[in-house]
């Protein structure tokens, strides 16, 4: 194909992203507190997963700043060269010890996270077992494994269990701990009670949230790295920074690091991120007041959506309320006129979430107010 031929299939490609409704445009934003800066407007910021408002914090921001005054912005090599600081060995002790696990690494986000486990849970044409609304990188993982992948409908334990019956040989079942688009909460007890598999958890919306001082969501289960062996951590949701930790046994982190592409052919995350990491983690261990003011507006936001009988997709004690529109454009209109009234809220489509089921996502943090919530839901119901 020639290069003109081939800019007319991208242009064409782009026309019909355009014409489906689902063409995505960058926002250019500044964050400060629990406002969303765009063209000059401060918005109240209902989109972000800052749910503790860690990524502000003072003491968070302060060690960042130490840590570039003592060793500079970037770590400068892969993690298996001389990338690995001596915070980054902090950070993974730190964070299993705190989970229960053996054994924790350090890895650049939540998407290289489940490249490497995927990776090495699916290669020799493994079966393996996932719910039907798992993460894209989770997928994206399993299909770079050459695994062979079956898909239970979601939360569904009894299809589950129908799968498993017809495919002995799977070994692993992968979940998400609060699911991203929806906001619920996986049923771990009754997932760690199918059989012999192994499950797997994404614990990305539920770390710093859920379970004893933020443990997440196998601690909320009553479980622990028995019945949950490996267990993915990403860090730019409750944590406030970025990266993701992989909490597993002390063989299978090894494997990781020894085998896992994404870990080995990528530059180790920047060290003054480490130092943030180890200051939020820190937070989160001791921010039983932060959690109380998160759990409180859920609770007022649940009770007051209910007054005013809106339908949200999930009541369960997460941050993530989602309210399903439907139509692409619509959803899209229906933010713009939240936007105008000051109010920020995702605005999720196809193919993020099944066709016929694009949604405004409201994201609450500790850093709102009942008042806060108590405007937006207003401004919802009279554009609703």
């Amino acid at each position: 194909m020639s290069l003109l031929a081939n800019d007319k299939h991208h242009a064409d490609h782009l026309t019909a992203i355009k014409q489906n409704g689902r063409y995505r445009q960058r926002v250019f934003t500044q964050i400060h507190d629990k406002f969303i800066h765009i063209d000059e407007h401060a918005l109240i910021n209902f989109s972000g997963n800052d749910y503790l408002g860690l990524s502000q914090h003072v003491e968070v921001k302060k060690k960042a700043q130490q840590a570039i005054e003592h060793y500079g912005v970037g770590s400068t090599s892969s993690a298996i060269v001389s990338g690995s600081h001596y915070l980054i060995e902090a950070l993974e002790h730190d964070i299993a010890a705190f989970v229960g696990y053996p054994r924790a690494l350090l890895f650049n986000s939540g998407y290289h996270a489940n490249l490497a486990v995927m990776s090495l849970i699916g290669n020799n044409a493994q079966t393996v077992v996932a719910d039907k609304l798992v993460h894209a990188s989770i997928l994206d993982g399993i299909a770079l494994s050459g695994a062979k992948l079956k898909r239970y409908p979601h939360q569904n334990i009894d299809s589950l269990r129908t799968i498993l019956k017809k495919h002995p040989e799977a070994k692993h079942v992968i979940t998400e701990g609060v699911f991203s688009m929806d906001g619920d909460i996986s049923p771990l007890a009754r997932l760690a009670n199918t059989g012999s598999t192994k499950l797997i958890v994404d614990d990305a919306h539920g770390f710093g949230v859920l379970g004893q001082s933020g443990r997440g969501v196998v601690s909320h289960a009553g479980l622990t790295f028995e019945d949950v062996p490996v267990m993915i951590v990403p860090c730019g949701k409750a944590l406030g920074t970025m990266g993701a930790l992989v909490c597993a046994s002390e063989e299978f982190i090894e494997l990781l690091l020894q085998t896992a592409r994404s870990y080995i052919y990528s530059t180790a995350l920047a060290i003054p991120v480490v130092a943030a990491l180890n200051a939020s983690l820190k937070l989160v261990m001791k921010g039983d007041y932060l959690r109380d003011k998160l759990f409180e507006n859920i609770a007022f936001f649940n009770h007051y959506a209910q007054k005013l009988g809106l339908h949200v997709v999930s009541y369960d004690l997460t941050p993530i309320r989602s309210i399903i529109i439907g139509d692409n454009q619509q959803t899209q209109n229906i933010q713009g006129m939240i936007k105008d009234k000051g109010f920020y809220v995702s605005c999720i489509r196809p193919p993020t979430v099944p066709e016929h089921s694009a949604r405004l996502r409201i994201s609450l943090t500790a850093l709102h107010d009942t008042g806060d919530i108590k405007a937006l839901l207003d401004q919802l119901v009279r554009v609703l």
